[in-house]
């Protein structure tokens, strides 16, 4: 679970709240891109190279 979280700005004004949705949304797509990237940059040998294959991880190598 995650807080709001509140940005003051120099003078101690509220500037913006960020809500527990928002913050929920935007680490699950950071996390998300990132799995994607590491997925793509871990070689696979072996006979895991074949089950990966059949479900679509790696290109036509």
């Amino acid at each position: 679970m995650l807080y709001p979280v509140k940005i003051y700005g120099g003078n101690g004004a509220l500037k913006q709240v960020i809500s527990s949705e928002q913050l929920s949304r935007v680490h699950w797509q950071v996390f998300e891109e990132r799995e994607a990237r590491t997925s793509q940059s871990i070689p696979v040998r072996g006979r895991g190279r074949k089950w990966a294959k059949s479900l679509g991880l790696l290109s036509g190598k």
